[in-house]
């Protein structure tokens, strides 16, 4: 999995959600987990630097390697430079 990948993803008990893959892919390898978008209901749009391609940066949680299940496309070349920079403006 690599920064970038869009994944179908147990994100909590019985919900599955598309996940926009934040973390590189060494910190994914090394820690067996992935940092992760989720993306939000459309009625939820918001502007960028924190909502990406309909996933809300701001609001990114931690999950098992495994429970990412399915991957289902990627975002981007812009998309994910816009993600790097707000990543580096959460994350100095």
């Amino acid at each position: 999995m690599n920064q970038g990948d869009i994944y179908l993803a147990d994100v909590s008990a019985e919900v599955r959600r598309r996940v926009l893959v934040l973390s590189d892919q060494r910190f994914n390898h090394l820690t067996g987990r992935a940092i992760v978008a989720v993306e939000y209901e459309p009625e939820q749009v918001r502007s960028p630097p924190w909502h990406i391609a309909g996933f809300a940066l701001e609001f990114s949680i931690s999950v098992a390697a495994d429970r990412l299940l399915d991957r289902v496309g990627g975002v981007s070349s812009g998309d994910l430079r816009s993600v790097r920079a707000a990543l580096r403006q959460i994350l100095p």
